[in-house]
Parts: C-alpha cells; sequence; structure tokens
C-alpha cells in the first residue's frame, strides 16, 4: 500500500512539474558526468507520456515502454503471486526477464554514448 501510495504520488508529480524547466527534480550524476544512462530522459519522457505526447516520450527515451511493460508484469506476477503461491517456473521466468532488461539497457547505453550517428533513434 505504501510502494503504491509512493509510486502515484511520484507519478503526479512528474505530471504536473516539467523536469525540462527545472523545479524539484535533483541533478542527474550521470548528465554531470557527460554520460547518458539507460534511464536519461525517463522523467522528461515520463511527463511527455502523462501528457498524452507519446512521440516526445520516445524522443526522451526510447526504452521506457519496455520498463513500463516489465513493470507492469512485474505487478501482475505480485498480484497473482498474493492469489496463488508461485512455483519455480515463475521465478525463473522473473529472472530471465530481469537479464533481458539488464541486456537491454546495457545496449542501449552503450548504443546512446558510443555511436554517435545512431544516438539519436536512442533518445540521446
Amino acid at each position: 500500500m505504501a510502494a503504491g501510495s509512493l509510486a502515484l504520488t511520484a507519478l503526479v508529480t512528474v505530471g504536473f512539474q516539467d523536469p525540462e524547466n527545472g523545479g524539484i527534480y535533483p541533478p542527474c550524476l550521470s548528465a554531470a558526468l557527460g554520460i547518458a544512462c539507460p534511464l536519461c530522459g525517463g522523467l522528461r519522457g515520463t511527463h511527455d507520456l502523462l501528457q498524452g505526447d507519446v512521440a516526445s516520450m520516445l524522443d526522451h527515451n526510447a526504452l521506457i515502454p519496455l520498463y513500463l511493460a516489465v513493470l507492469t508484469a512485474l505487478f501482475i506476477g505480485w498480484v497473482w503471486s498474493r492469489v496463488q503461491p508461485i512455483g519455480p517456473r515463475a521465478v525463473r521466468t522473473v529472472q530471465i526477464l530481469a537479464i533481458a532488461v539488464v541486456v537491454i539497457s546495457v545496449g542501449f547505453g552503450v548504443l546512446r554514448n558510443f555511436i554517435p550517428y545512431l544516438a539519436p533513434a536512442a533518445g540521446a
């Protein structure tokens, strides 16, 4: 309940307070170092998505749909585990999903930072 309330509060804050214009958001350490991490643009993209601007969301960070799909799947799995005990197959599925997201995120980070002519496609 507390995690859900915190997540909803964060979404409402991001929805109303545009990260593009500064505001209450802390500075990004990786941006200060000149590196675009796989999550860079996530706040701006989430704000754009909450405003209904999907094209701008994808421009800020093309992995936001993947992250949203994974978070949704994990939430559904968590709710399902409260209804019915999970077995080893479900645990293995979550492990594979986590490894896939990490591999994709690392590849995305490399694409954003080290292959300049492909960086615009990565939302850099």
